[in-house]
């Protein structure tokens, strides 16, 4: 154990004064897609094939080239293989607010879409959705309260549904995209 303690300290005292680079610590996905075998530094990026990717050069900012072997693209990719409707939207988030992240349920409400394109998409979108606000007030006028209808409007726009403003003191209406699933 002595032994162990003064090996650390002499790697320690290595490390800080420059003459070794640190350890490389892999996370799971890349030895999952490099099968264990991966090496290198902080700068690499993990890729499908184990081969370098082609978007090395680049900085991390950038878009990747076509056909990529990185994992940003081959997930970018694999999005554009079943992209959401509008009118899937506009179903996602009438299920979310009848069962608030009940993604298997949600799903089923979806023809094209699994459990994990529900959960993809809600964390995607949860940027320029306020969830929790259409949420609150979702709840507060199913309990016949007067809430603002600010955040339901925009989480509406968001979707591709219209909103059409009637009367001073009417509700808005939301017009559903034309699309069918």
């Amino acid at each position: 154990m002595l032994k162990e303690l003064m090996a650390a300290e002499a790697m320690r005292i290595r490390i800080t004064n420059g003459k070794v680079p640190p350890p490389v610590q892999v996370c799971a996905l890349a030895q999952k897609h490099s099968g264990g075998g991966f090496v290198g530094c902080q700068h690499d990026r993990t890729t499908t094939d184990g081969r370098p990717p082609l978007c090395r050069l680049r900085p991390v900012n950038r878009s990747c080239p076509p056909h990529c072997n990185c994992l940003k693209e081959v997930e970018r990719q694999g999005r554009l293989v079943n992209p959401w409707t509008d009118m899937e939207k506009c179903i996602f988030l009438d299920q979310f607010l009848l069962f608030p992240k009940d993604f298997g349920r949600i799903a089923r409400a979806l023809a094209n879409k699994s459990v994990r394109d529900c959960v993809a998409f809600y964390y995607d979108s949860k940027a320029t959705i306020d969830y929790k606000a259409v949420l609150r007030e979702h709840v507060s006028r199913r309990r016949g309260g007067r809430a603002a209808w600010s955040a339901t409007v925009a989480a509406a726009k968001c979707v591709g549904a219209t909103v059409v403003f009637g009367e001073e003191g009417e509700q808005p209406r939301l017009v559903l995209p034309s699309q069918v699933c």
